[in-house]
């Protein structure tokens, strides 16, 4: 404000100038009060996430350790099964030499051979037959 002329202040113009300015700084107060509020619940929102997160993160680990423990077993199972067959297959056969049952043996071998050799095939036509689609 230049007062070139020399001529006082209306009192009353600088009133309202100072109650304007009194009006502008409760405003910026307010958006400030905002901005906070704002960044308060984005703070918030992020807890939130991160929280969500990190119990998203134990389930899939608590999963994966159920998952591991699961296969372990079944494994373990499986060993012990195929530990069994061969036992009871090992004794089988010394029964049968101990019996002099050679030939009914060699008829077992046989079929086994025979079953096994187009087992296999099977499994190997098919898994070529599905490979040979998955191409085209």
């Amino acid at each position: 404000m230049s007062n070139t002329d020399n001529r006082p202040v209306d009192p009353v113009f600088f009133e309202r100038f100072l109650e304007n300015q009194k009006q502008e700084l409760a405003l910026k107060e307010k958006e400030l009060d905002l901005e906070r509020e704002k960044i308060r619940a984005g703070q918030k929102a992020d807890e939130r996430h991160l929280l969500y997160a990190q119990q998203q993160l134990e389930a899939t680990e608590r999963d994966r350790k159920d998952e591991r423990l699961y296969k372990q077993t079944l494994e373990a199972k499986t060993l012990k099964l195929f530990t069994v067959f061969i036992f009871a297959a090992t004794l089988f056969l010394i029964f049968a030499v101990w019996k002099d049952k050679e030939q009914m043996l060699v008829e077992i071998f046989k079929i086994v051979a025979y079953g096994g050799s187009f087992g296999f095939g099977g499994y190997a036509w098919g898994r070529y037959k599905r490979d040979g689609n998955e191409e085209k």
